[in-house]
């Protein structure tokens, strides 16, 4: 099985542990299936490593190359760490702000 890192922590997991987001539309989009088109991100299904992504200012746009909107931490939180029956398999999540803009 593939390694990928986790954004959050910057640790080397299986990719089966860790949960894909990409840009679907401008929007953040949890892919756990890995049938969005495009550069992916992946966190730990952990709160503390979203909210560490999410301490880190664009990040989520410079990993994916484009811009990108970024719901607030809790939603952002129950989307990850929800499993993936409470999801489907794709999950677009309502944003607050664009990566990037204050």
């Amino acid at each position: 099985m593939p390694t990928r890192t986790c954004v959050g922590c910057r640790r080397a997991r299986p990719a089966g542990e860790l949960v894909r987001l990409a840009a679907s539309g401008g929007v953040l989009a949890v892919d756990r299936h890995g049938r969005l088109g495009g550069r992916g991100v992946y966190l730990c299904p952990d709160p503390s490593c979203v909210r560490a992504a999410l301490r880190r200012r664009g990040l989520f746009s410079a990993a994916l190359r484009r811009r990108v909107a970024v719901p607030d931490a809790d939603t952002l939180v129950a989307a990850v760490v929800g499993g993936a029956e409470a999801a489907p398999r794709e999950t677009t999540m309502p944003c607050g702000r664009a990566a990037g803009e204050k």
